[in-house]
């Protein structure tokens, strides 16, 4: 068994409002949510989401994300952890 495993973090515009990409995830949700109040969007899922947001947003690059990727991921995440041993009073 390893001692060490490899660490990676991403970091989403779902953050703690206090960054760079919270004022963007929020700018982006704003833009979207104007055109629903307009009527002019309909969001009924993610990729309804990422529709609007990727033709309301320039200068942003608006990124989805499918499910099966999201598994796929998890399934890697979950065999790293697997392989870390936990450290003591922790």
């Amino acid at each position: 068994m390893s001692l060490f495993c490899f660490l990676s973090w991403n970091f989403f515009a779902t953050s703690h409002g206090k960054g760079a990409v919270d004022g963007v995830g929020g700018s982006v949700k704003r833009l979207v949510w104007s055109r629903v109040l307009a009527g002019k969007a309909v969001m009924t899922d993610a990729k309804s989401f990422y529709t609007c947001a990727k033709a309301a947003s320039s200068g942003v690059e608006v990124l989805h994300i499918p499910a099966s990727d999201i598994q796929w991921e998890k399934e890697l995440l979950d065999m790293r952890w697997q392989n870390c041993a936990s450290l003591p009073q922790t």
